[in-house]
C-alpha cells in the first residue's frame, strides 16, 4: 500500500483493495462499510 500526504481538508479516498486487506467489505445496497460477513463481521488476524 502507498501512503501520501494531501492538503488539509482533502477527503480521504480509500480503494476497495486496501479495504479488503483490512477485512472490510463495501455494502453497495446500504452504501456502508461493514466487517467481512465471511468472518462474522469480526476482524481476522493472520499470525505467522
Amino acid at each position: 500500500m502507498d501512503v501520501l500526504e494531501v492538503p488539509d481538508g482533502t477527503p480521504a479516498l480509500i480503494g476497495q483493495l486496501p479495504l479488503e486487506h483490512l477485512d472490510f467489505v463495501v455494502d453497495l445496497r446500504s452504501r456502508t462499510l461493514i466487517g467481512n460477513p465471511a468472518h462474522g463481521g469480526e476482524h481476522i488476524y493472520e499470525l505467522y
